[in-house]
């Protein structure tokens, strides 16, 4: 084959496939991914629960903190009011319970 035809007709082709090779639906793939539902879908017990586990992580390697103390006894109560069904009062608890630590608190 010519290369003078041969090249462009490659280009051409891979140009025109990039197209159909991005639309994957990647849009829907994320859209039936367990994982992005749950995050959306969580509820304030699972909240809870996700914060506690979070704060027990962190104790682990932030037990030097300054506030070590405080972010103790505020997962303790959080975890309490948690347990209690007063989960919106025990979020916050647990989230600054993370913030004396020293750490992010991920969603």
């Amino acid at each position: 084959m010519n290369t003078r035809t041969f090249v462009p007709a490659v280009l051409s082709a891979v140009l025109l496939s990039t197209p159909v090779l991005a639309a994957g639906n990647y849009g829907n793939r994320l859209a039936t991914n367990p994982y992005t539902q749950k995050a959306a879908a969580m509820t304030q017990a699972e909240k809870c629960t996700d914060l506690e586990k979070q704060f027990d992580a962190a104790i682990k390697t932030h037990e030097t903190a300054a506030k070590v103390n405080e972010a103790k006894a505020m997962r303790t109560e959080g975890g309490k009011l948690c347990a209690g069904g007063k989960q919106a009062e025990g979020i916050v608890k647990l989230e600054q319970a993370l913030k004396d630590l020293g750490v992010e608190v991920k969603s």
